[in-house]
């Protein structure tokens, strides 16, 4: 059974069965069209449109995966490329004007696929405009190709069958259209699903935080690495949910920092913190101390023995949303500095600390990488990890200042 699944995958994600659908429309036409049959024209068009639709499936997912195709890609890889060995092999029987043609809708499925233009890239991204391309193309090789490669002239049947034909074809792939207009999209999300999850099994606070970014890839290809090495600034919206006591969203579009509470009885989130910021209080740190003996930055030890001469309190409850909350409610700097172990941090860059960093200053802090803010920090890779500081703006800068002393 799974064996019969990996081989219907296969036959889909080939396009085989719509290769089959193309070499049954041309027959049709040489049908309709009292053109005797012609088995290059037709295999021409079968193979044609296996090379073709697999070159617009996965061109881009090829040259940006090279070293991680799974064996089905692979597999298809390798009939698209005998496909267009036998696409050769029958273009090189076809009419001359039947090339000709068939030179234009290569170019244009070129154009569909590699990135020609501007802005959009490529004409797959002309949303709403892609669907006649596609119909055009497949008007021109059911119809078109079959008619000028047996030399007939052009009468007015050929008008009806193919304006029969490019509403067929529009029709059949407009649902596909819409669905593309919808799914498009233009934005991503860097999330750490539960942050603290080693509080779970003991029943201490934990959350979730997520970054959104606008899509630098064109909507409809894949996304692309490059879509989340961005620098934190560019951050559409950034927050994260605490779920504690009561559950509670905080988030900001870069417009200030507001609270929503959970209200169990109505089902939905209720403004309950607007305009949030920090407290100046400077009530309390938070540092795992158990990695006191293991620091790199020895200011950050200078820094901890001020707060407690000040009779500060330390709390560190383990998770950073939960930590962050209390800080920025009662006032207190959270603290995750270099150590042995973790010479580069421990917090990751994307997933965490961007977030944070763009909530602490819409409220009024700071957020640092000992002498850069992380918010201005440019992503080498995907899991890069920071130290991370934040809290209200005098907490943070005295504490870069031991560090940078």
């Amino acid at each position: 059974m799974k064996f019969l699944k990996q081989l219907l995958d296969f036959y889909i994600n080939s396009s085989i069965h719509v290769a089959l659908s193309c070499f049954a429309l041309v027959n049709i036409t040489n049908l309709m069209l009292n053109i005797p049959y012609n088995n290059f024209i037709a295999c021409f068009a079968f193979f044609g449109t296996i090379v073709g639709y697999n070159f617009v499936k996965f061109d881009a997912l090829a040259r940006t995966n090279k070293n991680k195709m799974s064996v089905q890609l692979k597999a298809i890889s390798g009939l698209s490329f005998v496909s267009l060995l036998l696409v050769l092999f029958y273009f090189f029987r076809l009419q001359n004007t039947a090339k000709i043609s068939a030179l234009i809708f290569l170019v244009l499925t070129i154009l569909y696929t590699l990135p020609f233009f501007p802005n959009t890239k490529n004409a797959r991204n002309w949303a709403g405009l892609k669907i006649y391309i596609v119909a055009i193309c497949w008007v021109g090789v059911t119809v078109i190709l079959p008619i000028l490669n047996s030399e007939i002239s052009f009468q007015n049947s050929f008008y009806i069958i193919a304006l029969q034909r490019f509403l067929l074809i529009f029709t059949l792939i407009l649902i596909f259209e819409i669905i593309d207009l919808k799914n498009d999209g233009k934005y991503i999300v860097a999330i750490d699903p539960l942050d603290g999850s080693n509080n779970i099994d003991v029943n201490v606070s934990i959350g979730t935080i997520f970054s959104i970014y606008k899509k630098q890839t064109p909507a409809s290809e894949p996304l692309q690495e490059s879509d989340f090495l961005q620098k934190g600034r560019t951050q559409i919206a950034a927050g994260y949910i605490l779920y504690g006591a009561s559950t509670m969203l905080v988030f900001s579009t870069g417009n200030g920092v507001n609270g929503f509470t959970y209200e169990t009885t109505l089902g939905e989130y209720v403004l309950s913190h607007p305009s949030m910021a920090f407290n100046n209080a400077n009530n309390y740190f938070s540092m795992n101390e158990g990695l006191s003996f293991d620091l790199l930055d020895k200011g950050v030890t200078t820094y901890i023995n001020e707060c407690k001469e000040k009779r500060m309190s330390g709390r560190y409850i383990g998770s950073l949303v939960a930590d962050f909350h209390r800080n920025l409610l009662k006032g207190g700097i959270f603290i995750y500095p270099r150590t042995n172990q973790y010479p580069n941090g421990k917090l990751r860059l994307l997933f965490e600390a961007n977030a944070m960093a763009l909530l602490a200053e819409q409220a009024g802090g700071l957020a640092s990488a000992n002498d850069t803010a992380i918010l201005d920090i440019q992503p080498t890779s995907i899991h890069q990890t920071v130290p991370f500081y934040t809290g209200p703006k005098e907490m943070v800068s005295t504490l870069l200042a031991h560090l940078n002393s």
